[in-house]
C-alpha cells in the first residue's frame, strides 16, 4: 500500500513536470508579435510671428502629419520563410486612415528580403485599408530585434485609430508585443523552470524520506484492527481444520500459533528489507504483540 502511494505521488509530480514544460516549450501553433506606437502630432505647422512656414510632402502642402509605425518580432523557435504580413489602418469610424505615404524597412535592412503586396487580389479581403507584405525570411530574433518595421505617415490628426495586424500564415498567430516573449526572457524562464523542477525534486524526497516515514509511524496504531481482525479469521480456519483438529489445541492455544506465525512472518520480511525502505516505513518493527487485543 504504501508503495502504491509513493508512486502515484511521483507519478503526479512527473506528469505536472512534463505537462508544464510541454505546454511552454512545444507549443503547434507559433506566435509572432507585434508592437504599434503611435505619434498622433508626428509633424505639425509651427506659428512664428511673422514668418510663413509650410510643410511639404512632395509637392502636397500639409498642416499636420501623424505617424504608426508597426514592428514584427519573431520570438518563436521557428525561421518562417514568404510570411505574409497585412495592416489594417481605419479610423474610430472604420474608415481607412488618409496615409500620404510608408516605408518598410527589413531585418537588418537586407535588399530584397520584404516585398509589398500591390496586387489587391492577393490581399485577404478587398480592403482598402489593409497593406500587405511578404517577408521573405522572418528569422527568428535574439533579444529585441525587429524582423519588420512599417512606417505610415498620415495626414491630419488621428484619434482613436483602428490598427489590426494579421496574417494568413496557417500555424502562425499574431500577437500583441510582450518582451516576455523574447528569446533572452525565455532563457530566464528556462532557468526557472529548472529551478521549479529542482524545488519539485527537493519537495518529492521530503515527501517521501520525511512526510510519509511520519505518517506510518503515526498511523501504526490504526492497522492494530484489521490484524487482529486477519489473526481471529485465521483462528477460525485452524480450528475448521481436521490436521489441526488431531492436535486438540486450545482455542487460546490456537489463537497463539497464529500470532506466533504471523508475528514471524513480518518479522523475516522486515529483516529483509533494506534500512532505506525500513526508514520509509517509520522504522516501525513488528512486535509480537501486534496480533494481540
Amino acid at each position: 500500500m504504501l508503495r502504491q502511494i509513493i508512486l502515484l505521488i511521483v507519478g503526479g509530480i512527473i506528469t505536472l513536470s512534463i505537462n508544464y514544460l510541454w505546454e511552454n516549450f512545444k507549443t503547434s501553433v507559433k506566435e509572432v508579435d507585434y508592437k504599434i506606437t503611435k505619434d498622433i502630432e508626428f509633424i505639425s505647422t509651427p506659428e512664428i510671428p511673422e514668418h510663413k512656414v509650410e510643410i511639404y510632402v512632395d509637392t502636397h502642402k500639409k498642416k499636420l502629419i501623424s505617424r504608426v509605425q508597426v514592428d514584427i518580432f519573431n520570438f518563436s523557435d521557428k525561421d518562417f520563410k514568404k510570411i505574409p504580413i497585412y495592416v489594417s489602418l481605419k479610423t474610430k469610424d472604420k474608415k481607412p486612415l488618409n496615409v500620404i505615404l510608408s516605408y518598410e524597412e527589413s531585418y537588418k535592412n537586407i535588399p530584397s528580403s520584404v516585398e509589398k503586396i500591390t496586387d489587391k487580389k492577393l490581399l485577404p479581403k478587398n480592403d482598402s485599408s489593409i497593406y500587405g507584405y511578404e517577408i521573405k525570411l522572418l528569422k527568428r530574433t535574439s533579444g529585441y530585434a525587429t524582423g519588420l518595421k512599417v512606417v505610415y505617415l498620415i495626414d491630419g490628426k488621428i484619434e482613436d485609430p483602428i490598427i489590426e495586424v494579421f496574417t494568413t500564415q496557417e500555424g502562425v498567430v499574431m500577437v500583441p508585443f510582450d518582451y516576455t516573449h523574447s528569446s533572452a526572457t525565455v532563457r530566464n524562464n528556462i532557468l526557472a523552470t529548472l529551478l521549479l523542477i529542482g524545488l519539485i525534486i527537493i519537495l518529492t524526497i521530503i515527501i517521501i524520506f520525511f512526510v510519509v516515514p511520519l505518517l506510518n509511524r503515526l498511523t501504526y496504531p490504526l492497522d492494530k484492527k484489521p490484524r487482529l481482525k486477519y489473526s481471529k479469521e485465521l483462528s477460525e480456519l485452524l480450528k475448521q481444520n481436521s490436521i489441526m483438529q488431531s492436535f486438540s489445541l486450545s482455542e487460546i492455544q490456537s489463537t497463539q500459533v497464529v500470532n506466533e506465525i504471523l508475528y514471524l512472518q513480518r518479522k523475516n520480511r522486515w529483516n529483509l528489507k533494506k534500512n532505506v525502505v525500513k526508514w520509509i516505513d517509520g522504522l516501525v518493527e513488528p512486535k509480537q504483540n501486534d496480533y494481540i487485543d
